[in-house]
């Protein structure tokens, strides 16, 4: 029988048998013409035309997509039903796709026709096993309606070119996809008993694998024709032959097909490595993230947001909206320090976005580093990078000059092009509006409508919620109610000691005055210290710590380039007031523990609580880590009793408070993520506990370590770090050991496979059980290595972090 003649009963035919001749024997002496126009659909009887809605019996029309509810939903017959004749029809759409492709390419090699023509035999075959048992269960094909996705996606000719389109979709796409599918589902009908359906499955897989393998061979055959070249490629690479198996694999699927589509549930690689696929794309494929169905939230990390807002607050203030969009154009260029942070920690991001959602980012991680996080059990979403290069050097060694960095606030083409369902920076402030504005008209539904109204205001207007103002209004009206009073109980009391706010000069001198003046005598030697907060400010940045035995000298508590030992309290103080607007004057506290809420503001009446952690800070205030899980281990016994104790500790306290202030924020307009600090503070051998410290209105790095913390076993302490450079090179120095000084990757990677290697992540039940896993890379860190310590307690966690360089204890 002629192939042609034979293809056209397979796609023409409208009875089932039709699509189940199998001939003796082929020929191709008359291939003919190229078919000139794709039907709609294909021939089928009646009862076998695309339509999703018909049902049988209860079982849905097709089988759940969610793969981890599988084993119970197939319990019921009807289900089990509904599942194979869902890969029934599958097959059946496979025999007429392979013979529209026999149709549209007569050119194409010989072999190629016929390695199509053996394959639609075995898929014949297939759909007859699949059958089998079906009508075991009670059903037959043609019960419940069947769907047209293959057909879209393959059949037409405006996208469906060439040969090597059909090997990319069907081959390397669709069936690749069935090797999960069939490895998936077998497992599932081997813990329900069901042996002959899991040797139906087997039997699939293997010939699968070989479609696939041919689907690999012949893409590889084809893109290897110099004649063959595509527009979809940058002009200085038209020719696929230069290009990675997944770089090519990527360039020739349409715009409406995605390569998650050539994934199941679960992911198979051994099975892939038999098709044929490098390792290279089998990495690359396994972490590729793209939304199925709703349009992703796109996430974007400015961690200076503080700073922008602060330029733009006296404007907001007095909602002179005009004059801050303005301004907010003409954003100053953030330090070198800033830069390198932003570039340090943007993946960060990843821990907070859902597996449909996207990241903007200024440099694309590794591979490597992705696959780590992958097999730690974290979802990989999309990354879409920003046009232009965002560090300036190249080397990623941070050493380039911050005068050389071109700023670029460009956006990769796909992301132009795509719908999104939200915007989500680190915080809302004029620094991601000058990022995100160009894709306001891409987010769709209401916030769409939301951002079309007014989207920059709304990114403007919360500038006065991230003054220290705010906050310390929110604590004093919190103190004041009466309920708290009830739960000042295991400890002496709620603390009392609210900051001054101040806006001039005189006003800082008469604050410091007067609380010197309030401070109890027997209070201690660091009763009298006092310390300065700019309203904005955040990270440790812009505070000042004056001692006691010194009036007219102060201590800056972190080092800066412009700052240094010995500066006149007056001279910052007139330049902070002059920059910010104003400074909070509190007392300096002995603190006790620190503590972090996390949460999401979604109206007054509606605040999301997430969870508490432990905070860490230096003595400048800057961010050290988190504990979760475990938040109250490493504290003094009576300590730890008063504020672990589950009726009458501090817990009740928090909430109430992130609550409050989540409340607070509402009334201001805000949506979205916040975190409020609060801590434990010892006086005079009292111990009290501040509530309310700072508000937030973003989000926070202990809402980033509790995403991070959720993939640790229960009881389990998990602390997450921050090692600066000088940490590390402190390191080097601990261990009498020289660092590199030719590029500093070199030295972050040198202490990293230390860490590595001798605290490997260990797994039990899926779940992170002990071991340390990098959470930023270390090889492209410049002066920041993010990393998170699993063990038994917090003492096993804090004597890990000293052998990476870093005293819980100071």
């Amino acid at each position: 029988m002629e192939i042609r003649d034979y293809a056209e009963r397979l796609l023409f035919g409208d009875t089932l048998e039709d699509k189940l001749i199998r001939p003796g024997a082929f020929e191709d002496l008359q291939p003919g013409a190229a078919l000139a126009r794709v039907p709609e659909s294909p021939g089928r009887p009646a009862e076998l035309r695309f339509d999703q809605s018909k049902t049988k019996n209860g079982a849905p029309a097709a089988p759940a997509r969610k793969g981890e509810s599988n084993l119970r939903d197939l319990e019921k017959p009807e289900n089990r039903g509904a599942l194979l004749h869902h890969f029934a029809n599958h097959e059946i759409l496979a025999i007429e796709l392979m013979a529209l492709a026999l149709l549209r390419f007569p050119e194409a090699p010989a072999d190629f026709r016929l390695s199509l023509v053996a394959s639609i035999g075995e898929e014949q075959r297939h759909f007859l096993l699949y059958r089998s048992r079906m009508r075991k269960i009670g059903f037959d094909f043609g019960d419940l309606g069947v769907n047209d996705f293959f057909w879209k996606h393959l059949a037409y000719p405006a996208t469906m070119r060439h040969p090597i389109d059909f090997a990319v979709r069907m081959g390397m796409t669709f069936e690749q996809a069935n090797l999960d599918y069939m490895l998936h589902y077998a497992a599932i009908f081997g813990r329900l008993g069901d042996r002959a359906t899991v040797a139906v499955l087997e039997t699939v897989l293997k010939d699968e694998i070989g479609h696939v393998k041919n689907g690999v061979h012949w893409f590889e055959s084809f893109r290897r024709d110099p004649q063959l070249a595509t527009a979809d490629l940058p002009a200085d690479s038209r020719s696929l032959a230069g290009l990675s198996q997944w770089d090519a694999y990527c360039a020739l699927l349409p715009e409406s097909l995605s390569p998650v589509r050539a994934r199941g549930f679960g992911y198979h690689v051994e099975a892939r490595k038999s098709a044929g696929f490098t390792d290279e794309y089998i990495d690359a494929l396994r972490l590729y993230a793209y939304s199925r169905g709703r349009p992703p939230a796109l996430y974007w990390f400015n961690p200076a947001c503080e700073e922008s807002a602060a330029a733009y607050a006296r404007d907001a203030v007095t909602d002179d909206a005009a004059g801050v969009i303005a301004r907010a154009r003409e954003i100053p260029r953030l330090s070198r320090a800033v830069r390198d942070l932003e570039l340090d920690l943007e993946i960060l991001l990843l821990f907070l976005a859902g597996h449909e959602d996207a990241l903007l980012l200024r440099e694309m991680p590794g591979r490597d580093f992705l696959k780590t996080l992958h097999d730690a059990g974290f979802a990989i979403p999309e990354m879409y990078p920003i046009d232009g290069d965002g560090d300036g050097d190249g080397d990623g060694d941070g050493d380039g000059e911050s005068e050389s960095e071109s700023e670029s606030d460009g956006h990769a083409a796909a992301i132009s092009r795509r719908k999104l369902g939200d915007l989500r920076p680190w915080g809302l402030a004029p620094d991601s509006l000058k990022q995100l504005r160009p894709l306001f008209a891409n987010v769709i539904g209401r916030r769409g409508e939301s951002l079309a109204a007014g989207g920059e205001e709304q990114y403007l207007r919360h500038a006065r919620m991230y003054s220290r103002s705010f906050s310390l209004a929110v604590e004093r009206e919190f103190a004041e109610r009466e309920e708290v009073t009830e739960l000042e109980v295991g400890l002496d009391g709620v603390g009392r000691v609210a900051g001054i706010d101040c806006a001039s000069l005189p006003q800082v001198r008469a604050a410091i005055a007067a609380m010197k003046a309030k401070a109890a005598p027997d209070a201690g030697a660091n009763a009298h210290n006092i310390l300065l907060k700019a309203r904005f400010g955040t990270a440790g940045r812009n505070r000042l710590l004056l001692l006691s035995n010194s009036e007219s000298q102060s201590v800056p508590e972190s080092q800066s380039k412009t700052e240094s030992q010995g500066v006149k309290s007056d001279e910052w103080t007139s330049r902070t007031l002059d920059k910010y607007g104003g400074i909070i004057v509190e007392p300096w506290l002995e603190r006790c523990a620190d503590f972090s809420v996390q949460l999401t503001v979604e109206s007054e009446d509606h605040i999301i609580v997430h969870g508490v952690t432990r905070l860490w800070n230096d003595r400048a205030g800057r961010f050290v880590g988190n504990l979760t899980g475990r938040i109250f281990d490493g504290l003094s016994e009576d300590l730890r009793r008063a504020l672990a104790d589950p009726r009458r500790g501090i817990l009740p306290i928090l909430h109430q408070a992130a609550r409050f202030a989540g409340a607070r924020l509402a009334a201001q307009g805000y949506r979205g993520p916040a975190g409020v600090d609060a801590f434990a503070w010892r006086s005079g051998g009292r111990c009290y506990f501040r509530s309310v410290c700072e508000v937030n209105p973003r989000f926070t790095m202990g809402r980033v370590a509790l995403e991070i913390g959720r993939r640790v076993r229960s009881h389990r302490a998990a602390l997450w770090l921050s090692v600066d450079r000088r940490t590390m090179l402190g390191w080097y120095a601990g261990n009498n050991m020289q660092p590199r000084p030719e590029l500093r990757r070199d030295q972050w990677l040198c202490w990293a496979k230390f860490l590595g290697q001798s605290y490997p992540l260990q797994y039990k039940q899926g779940l992170i059980d002990a071991g340390v896993l990098f959470t930023t890379e270390p090889s492209r860190a410049r002066d920041r290595c993010m990393l998170l310590v699993v063990g038994a307690n917090f003492e096993e966690c804090a004597r890990i972090a000293g052998q990476a360089g870093v005293n819980l204890s100071e």
